[in-house]
């Protein structure tokens, strides 16, 4: 299966997917040891259809507060098996802007020339966003669903995924949310520990800009561990009608 992740921010992969994007990697090797222990035990062999992912991510700004954050992004999707993909919108605050929608969702467009994924996957559709509204997620959101409404980038609406999250701990970071937006339930993805393991690393990576001495650099750090944090298992999405493949549970 072909699937595209399109974000804002690089760290927000990891931070919103990256877990789902590392145990779908790993899920043939993950059946195998499944089998191997249910026979080991003697118990009925459940064999699962093997799946094959091939993952396309693109950030859409890739310098947070100046900071150039592409080289890390490159080297740790291609790490866990990412295509990526950076472009160079700016990492501003205040609001959504109609002009960048439009150019996003243009230079996306140009740069995929026609091709068709089995899964599309990007910022919440809430109001609240992640974890309250940020402008760069509502541009890029908006940008994927205008080219998703033309019946570019994915063949159905409901191929397109929206993370859901939302805040717990009184803000100090976010879970998986209990309700989608339109009142239904999300599609959850229980990470293994492996997966949650290689997640954790994914952002790492990214905490680790913060601690080199740059003033810049330790506020991305700490956008990352108090505001961005996710709950470690499940990841969550949601859609129109959205139908995800095992392992996720609807």
């Amino acid at each position: 299966m072909k699937a595209l992740v399109v974000v804002a921010h690089p760290d927000d992969i990891p931070l919103w997917i990256g877990g789902t994007i590392c145990r779908l990697n790993n899920w043939n090797s993950e059946q195998d040891q499944r089998i191997t222990r249910q026979r080991a035990f003697g118990n009925p062999v459940e064999s699962k259809l093997p799946q094959d992912w091939e993952w396309h991510g693109f950030a859409m700004c890739c310098s947070r507060r100046g900071v150039e954050l592409k080289t890390t992004f490159v080297e740790t999707c291609s790490e866990n098996g990412v295509i990526p993909k950076c472009f160079d919108f700016e990492d501003h605050g205040g609001e959504a802007e109609e002009s960048t929608v439009q150019n996003m969702a243009s230079d996306l467009d140009a740069e995929l020339s026609g091709q068709v994924f089995d899964y599309v996957f990007t910022h919440s559709r809430s109001p609240h966003g992640e974890y309250g509204p940020h402008p760069n997620h509502i541009e890029v959101r908006e940008a994927v669903q205008r080219l998703v409404g033309q019946g570019k980038l994915t063949i159905e609406k409901t191929k397109l995924a929206y993370f859901s999250y939302g805040h717990t701990y009184r803000g100090c970071g976010t879970c998986a949310r209990l309700k989608a937006e339109d009142a239904t339930t999300p599609v959850y993805m229980p990470l293994t520990y492996d997966a949650l393991k290689q997640k954790v690393e994914w952002v790492h990576a990214f905490l680790r800009l913060g601690t080199i001495g740059n003033p810049q650099l330790s506020v991305i750090r700490a956008d990352l561990e108090n505001i961005g944090w996710p709950c470690p298992t499940p990841e969550a999405f949601e859609g129109n009608s959205l139908r995800l493949p095992m392992p996720f549970v609807q």
